[in-house]
């Protein structure tokens, strides 16, 4: 029962050094509210985990992370992408 113990707490371990140095961040403002400007606190940060292959949109005031994440399907991040460089056009 305790090498059970053992293996699991490295497997946890390793899942979370892996899934930390695994993730590329890609930072910016996008703001949907048409005629108002982005306050200088708020951002916008797409982190993708190639773990579950998914692109998670977080926005932050500061550091602190506000709202609830929203996920995305690399083919849903790429139309996501393409509408708002429509609607900024």
């Amino acid at each position: 029962m305790n090498a059970l113990r053992r293996i699991l707490a490295l497997a946890i371990a390793l899942l979370a050094w892996y899934g930390g140095h695994a993730q590329v961040q890609d930072s910016s403002s996008s703001w949907s509210m048409p005629g108002l400007t982005v306050p200088s606190n708020i951002q916008t940060v797409v982190t993708y985990d190639p773990l579950t292959g998914l692109y998670m949109e977080q926005k932050y005031i500061g550091s602190v992370p506000f709202g609830l994440p929203i996920y995305y399907t690399p083919a849903e991040y790429r139309q996501h992408v393409f509408s708002n460089q429509e609607a900024q056009n």
